[in-house]
This record gives structure tokens, C-alpha cells and sequence, in this order.
């Protein structure tokens, strides 16, 4: 799976909208459909942020981290 893939399927597993999560990062529904179709990077920290709000770990995304 791709990071925009594992990023909604964990944002629905949090039970959260494209514009729930979009409202706790403080950027628009747009970019989190961009971020979960794999059409804009994004930054560590924005990755970090992402993954704070929806209570995950960083392997939950990137499992290819895992230890």
C-alpha cells in the first residue's frame, strides 16, 4: 500500500471524515484528497501531524519501518 492508502485506511479506522481530519491539521478537505490519492507530498512534519490525529504509529504508515 502506498502512504496516501494507509493514511484513509487509518483515518477511516479513526472514524473520521476527509474534513474532520482536514480540520485538525488545519488544511482543506483538497489537500487531504491529494495527500490520500498519492498527488501531493507531504513532510515529515505534516506527517507527524497526521499521524497524531489519527492515533496511529509511524509503521502504521510506513510499515517498511517497521523494527
Amino acid at each position: 500500500m502506498t502512504i496516501g492508502q494507509n493514511i484513509k485506511k487509518h483515518r477511516e479506522l479513526a472514524g473520521l471524515t476527509q474534513e474532520q481530519l482536514a480540520d485538525k491539521l488545519g488544511i482543506t478537505h483538497s489537500a487531504v484528497s491529494l495527500i490520500e490519492n498519492d498527488k501531493r507530498r507531504i513532510t515529515l512534519d505534516k506527517l507527524d501531524s497526521i499521524i497524531q490525529a489519527l492515533g496511529c504509529k509511524f509503521t502504521d504508515i510506513l510499515p517498511e519501518y517497521k523494527e
